[in-house]
């Protein structure tokens, strides 16, 4: 059954514990998870750890990859009998045991260029090292080999990864007799949660919410970095402000905070929450974020939430030919953490299916 989880779906029907009731579907074309900033999987003392469930067998299968390159990646391979194959270049580190279609657990840890292990369900495989691994694997897309082939199908959750190799005692805690359990706090023989360097809940995490899956090492929302002071208290021809609306008649141009405009508060690279209230609409475009989103405008009465990447420093927002009312409160605020977003994807792919 598949349950979408919407711009207003709140926790507030989550009872004290953790509780795991999504994970997110890959559809095998064009989907993939893509972090704000490339992880890296250190080769000496490393570790990653995450559930998947494939829809069938007979394709590759790809899990985490790098932005670009194809030869950086984790993946399963039909050529290679289903098996999970950690790869850098011709180097690569695989697992004995085919995954079928059930939901598995898998972690790799690596402890140095000519050591690694792989746990399928807890268990540990034969640490069978094929050339090593010489080099740390980076990576910024789940769910896709780089984004751009070898795709997921199926599920994937509770994704994380360390800066330390986990011990064998602390993969077994981990998958907890396949129940997932709160990797942030240490229990019974997990002593590893100060070493993570992130954690994606697919869709059970704080500030999860389409499109975005929130890094729950950090999930907060940085304070707001647009002064709604927007011309320092002089308009231009066709806006005003009366009460706490803008009111525009006709106007075609931007807005930007008199504290920020070019000058600009965001760091380019990260994801960015805009929050904006449109209250009348009589004609025109409506209102555009710039520089990211050009030509698309919001002119729908109602309240809107965007997930952004910054392309530049700068806030801007552009209206064209545009007569209509906006809330002075826009809200943006930078997503803490290293957050995903969900890309090729909707609302309905963070799904109410788990191990």
């Amino acid at each position: 059954m598949k349950l979408g989880l919407g711009l207003s779906l709140t926790k507030s029907n989550v009872v004290q514990g953790f509780l795991n009731a999504f994970s997110l579907n890959f559809d095998s074309t064009n989907d993939y998870l893509k972090l704000a900033s490339a992880q890296t999987l250190n080769k000496d003392n490393g570790s990653v750890s995450f559930w998947v469930k494939r829809d069938a067998i007979g394709a590759n299968h790809g899990i985490f990859g790098h932005v670009s390159s194809t030869t950086i990646n984790c993946y399963i391979s039909t050529g290679g009998g289903e098996r999970l194959y950690l790869r850098y270049g011709g180097n690569y580190l695989t697992s004995t045991t085919a995954i079928g279609t059930e939901w598995t657990h898998i972690v790799i840890v690596l402890s140095g260029s000519s050591s690694g292990a792989i746990y399928i369900n807890g268990t540990p495989e034969s640490s069978l090292v094929n050339n090593s691994i010489a080099n740390n694997i980076s990576f910024q897309v789940i769910g896709s080999r780089a984004g751009s082939d070898m795709f997921f199908d199926g599920n994937i959750d509770e994704f994380a990864i360390w800066d330390t190799a986990l011990d064998a005692d602390a993969v077994t805690a981990i998958y907890n007799s396949g129940t997932p359990t709160n990797l942030t706090i240490d229990s019974g023989n997990y002593d590893n949660s100060s070493n993570l360097q992130g954690y994606w809940r697919m869709g059970d995490g704080t500030l999860d919410e389409y499109p975005l899956i929130a890094d729950q090492t950090n999930a907060t929302l940085g304070s707001d970095v647009y002064d709604d002071d927007y011309y320092g208290g002089s308009y231009p021809t066709g806006v005003s402000e009366v009460g706490d609306e803008l009111v525009f008649d006709n106007y075609t141009g931007t807005l930007y905070g008199s504290g920020t405009g070019a000058s600009g508060t965001r760091t380019v690279g990260r994801i960015y929450k805009y929050e904006y209230e449109i209250t009348e609409h009589t004609s025109g475009y409506g209102i555009s974020i710039h520089p990211e989103v050009v030509g698309v405008y919001d002119n729908t009465v109602g309240e809107h939430i965007k997930y952004i990447v910054a392309a530049q420093t700068y806030v801007r927002f552009y209206l064209s030919g545009w007569t209509g009312k906006i809330k002075k409160a826009i809200v943006v605020r930078e997503v803490q953490g290293n957050a995903g977003l969900m890309t090729n994807m909707a609302a309905g792919d963070i799904e109410e299916d788990t191990p």
